[in-house]
């Protein structure tokens, strides 16, 4: 039977030993630290680059609806916070309307000259349709783009009033000014004079052109 006794680690080695695995776990700890400071920098980093990337902040807005009251409220706002935010800087908008009601597209049209008047320079893309007082709108922008899919309608305003004759006459009378303020927008931006448009709405009908048309007669300037 051995009768060697077991050594016990000293004092000293105990202390030793206690050090180094306080030192091992700091170390691990340290380790673990930086590697969470890692992660939450990659995702801060993800974070900054997905809210630069937004459209807002790249100058790009869509208008995908029908031009009324709320549209042009909403796209109205969206204009002049950009204003506020990027001055200068280039705007692009991504339109696909079937139209609306012509005052409040003259608002949005107006909103645009302001926003160009301050030096921003305004890209309208056709996604779809361009129609009614979209098509309208369109004229708004210093570039204008007819996706190759695109098309562009135009026809004259309509109403539907009701009441008195001396009613009636004087809402036909103001679709009448209307018109010709439509048929000066398309005249200034095209190749045409405004006699052309008035004849041409004066038919009554919806008129459909092609982004090939559109270029040609000079209502929009590039297919893309």
């Amino acid at each position: 039977m051995s009768t060697e006794k077991t050594k016990h680690p000293s004092p000293a080695d105990q202390a030793d030993i206690a050090a180094a695995a306080a030192s091992h776990a700091e170390a691990a700890h340290s380790t673990l630290t930086a590697e969470r400071q890692r992660l939450d920098n990659i995702r801060l980093l993800d974070k900054v680059r997905l809210e630069m990337a937004n459209d807002f902040d790249n100058g790009y807005i869509r208008l995908c609806d029908t031009i009324d009251d709320a549209s042009t409220g909403q796209m109205t706002s969206l204009f002049r916070l950009f204003g506020r935010l990027h001055p200068k800087k280039p705007l692009t908008i991504e339109l696909h309307s079937p139209g609306g009601h012509i005052t409040f597209g003259f608002q949005m049209l107006d909103e645009l000259g302001e926003l160009r008047s301050k030096g921003h320079h305004v890209t309208i893309k056709v996604r779809g349709m361009a129609a009614s007082m979209a098509g309208v709108l369109l004229q708004g922008a210093d570039v204008r783009v007819m996706g190759a899919n695109s098309f562009l309608m135009i026809h004259a305003g309509g109403f539907g009033s009701q009441g008195k004759t001396f009613e009636v006459e004087d809402e036909l009378e103001f679709m009448k000014k209307l018109t010709g303020r439509i048929c000066d927008v398309f005249s200034e931006r095209s190749h045409r004079s405004k006699k052309y448009f008035l004849d041409l709405l004066d038919k009554r009908k919806d008129i459909y052109y092609s982004a090939e048309e559109a270029v040609k007669l000079g209502l929009a300037d590039r297919i893309g």
